[in-house]
């Protein structure tokens, strides 16, 4: 508790500060807020050497002190203030777009972007007979609607470790699949099998509501 006291007092302003300038790609963001948190452990241990001594404050500490303040701060503006980390109201609903059509070559495509994320999606159709056979002891032997979703770690600014598609990439796809069958035609109206392949290019939130926007 004391360590989150004298953190709060002493960076609270600055943490603010950086609030209230409204960067919107995250990346930055964290940038300078790691700036600020190096900055300001930096001048508890020179300027609070008494403090730290008493309180056995070790960098990691301070550190975890820190992020505890950022979400002290960032909460207390969004309750008193109704401004959120990126300047929207509580209200407030990211810019939308989609663009259908984009590329000529496949039976359809789309592009869908909410705020930072963004997902692209290709749509190739195949008669009855392209629809994937299930292997299942029990329930549906087949599905005529393939959606391949896919979230590459360059979509978070990563270079991730090639270890190939993790098992919540495949349950967000999963879910993504579920959904994109509500509006999915009947076979007595529209008798295909439909391939999705949704790619998510960017990523600030919610890739799977990404896919399904896209794929819809």
């Amino acid at each position: 508790h004391q360590r989150r006291r004298k953190m709060y007092d002493v960076a609270k302003a600055r943490i603010l500060s950086l609030y209230e300038e409204h960067i919107q790609d995250k990346h930055e963001r964290g940038r300078k807020m790691a700036e600020l948190q190096a900055q300001v452990i930096e001048e508890i241990i020179n300027d609070h050497a008494d403090w730290v001594s008493e309180s056995n404050a070790d960098e990691a500490l301070l550190g975890s002190a820190y992020f505890q303040t950022c979400a002290r701060v960032m909460r207390e503006r969004v309750l008193d203030d109704g401004v959120r980390v990126d300047g929207r109201g509580v209200r407030d609903l990211r810019a939308l777009d989609g663009v259908t059509g984009g590329m000529p070559v496949v039976h359809g495509s789309a592009l869908f972007e909410r705020g930072n994320t963004q997902a692209l999606a290709t749509v190739t159709l195949g008669s009855l007979e392209d629809q994937q056979r299930l292997d299942n002891l029990t329930g549906p032997t087949s599905k005529r609607l393939m959606l391949h979703y896919s979230f590459p770690s360059f979509s978070v600014n990563e270079t991730g470790g090639g270890r190939g598609i993790s098992r919540r990439e495949v349950g967000h796809g999963a879910l993504a699949e579920k959904s994109l069958l509500a509006v999915f035609p009947e076979e007595t109206t529209f008798p295909f099998a439909v391939r999705v392949n949704a790619e998510t290019l960017e990523s600030n939130g919610s890739p799977p509501l990404a896919a399904v926007c896209v794929g819809s």
